[in-house]
């Protein structure tokens, strides 16, 4: 088999070999008469990502009539495309070849000036997996640009390991995950709405609906679509259901993401009448004899000095956070084991 890409495409197949890496640790490639799809899936299964490339993509399209199915490490081809910034530029094209015995790939990079690179990647036991989701009948729709996505998750830290989409007829909010084992006095409850005139497609059905999903492998597509401009699309229904995102925008190429979404429905966190999240009790230390009694606060939280008192400031330091509705408001899911999506096969000719 031999699979020519043109020197306009190569960092796109590049950008797209790294977006994958970010999400597992094996590279499945599956060719047929009409395309080369190159598949990947989470070390739990819970998180699928696959980029289906068209003949259109392709300069020279040569597959075998029955097909090819195999498996590559990510570390052996990340080697062939370590820095793809400028590939474009310096690239004129790329060669993705299979031996006849199937036991390697050969990817060969034909440079300008005369300057060629070719890899040589050994083929891994390739196993079958069946998978399996629906791309339709889902309740809840909203399309619009990447880059109105990428904008909103540049304000969740990295250190935010899951985000809460809620969808209202009017709007969708995109908040950061916490649980109950958090601490309340150390945790930032940060939200980000966007209405529903910034997509250009936006379905609610009914009252809309909540999924809390893991951000990590999302990051991961958006930072694909940097830079070319892509359309996003998302496709869920409530917790406990698969999240289905697709990104269009490059000719030849269509991409597709699952995710699991944690099945516990949100929960209410207990607040105080202030609004702030519900505080600790305090044990309350018992006092020496021959010592004075603290002096009490001021009903403005202020110390003997004057100054706010510690209480103060961690209260006052909590309503600094970047949310935008109010904390009476937030709540929180109870995380659980994110459902498998795939299962092992012994027959390949499934």
């Amino acid at each position: 088999m031999k699979f020519v890409i043109p020197g306009v495409n190569v960092k796109i197949f590049g950008k797209a070999v790294h977006a994958l890496s970010k999400i597992g640790e094996e590279l499945y490639l599956i060719a047929d008469d009409e395309s080369l799809s190159l598949k990947v899936f989470s070390m739990s299964m819970s998180c699928y990502a696959c980029f289906r490339l068209l003949k259109s993509f392709f300069s020279v399209y040569e597959a075998s009539g029955e097909g090819f199915k195999g498996k590559l490490s990510m570390r052996s081809i990340l080697l062939a495309f370590r820095t793809v910034n400028g590939m474009e530029k310096t690239v004129e094209e790329c060669l993705l070849e299979v031996s006849e015995t199937c036991d390697d790939a050969v990817v060969t990079l034909k440079h300008r000036k005369g300057m060629t690179k070719r890899f040589r990647l050994p083929l891994i036991e390739y196993e079958t997996l069946l998978f399996s989701f629906q791309t339709e009948g889902y309740s809840n729709e909203i399309s619009g640009q990447s880059k109105l996505l990428t904008d909103v998750l540049v304000n969740f830290p990295m250190s935010v390991q899951e985000v809460t989409l809620r969808l209202s007829p009017t709007k969708l909010d995109v908040c950061n995950h916490v649980d109950d084992t958090s601490d309340p006095l150390k945790t930032v409850n940060t939200s980000v709405s966007i209405e529903s005139s910034e997509f250009d497609e936006f379905r609610a059905a009914g009252d809309g609906g909540e999924v809390t999903f893991c951000l990590r492998e999302f990051r991961a597509l958006l930072g694909f679509c940097e830079g070319l401009c892509l359309n996003a699309t998302l496709h869920f229904d409530g917790a406990g259901k698969p999240l289905l995102a697709s990104f269009e925008g490059v000719p030849g190429l269509e991409s597709s993401f699952v995710t699991a979404t944690l099945a516990d429905g949100p929960q209410s966190l207990p607040t105080t009448r202030s609004g702030s999240v519900a505080t600790h009790r305090h044990k309350v230390p018992q006092r020496r004899p021959g010592r004075p009694d603290p002096p009490e606060p001021s009903e403005s939280g202020a110390g003997p000095s004057g100054e706010p008192s510690i209480a103060a400031k961690k209260k006052k330091a909590m309503l600094l956070g970047l949310t935008t509705p109010d904390l009476d408001h937030f709540t929180s899911q109870l995380p659980q084991d994110d459902p498998v999506l795939v299962e092992a096969s012994d027959d390949e000719g499934d």
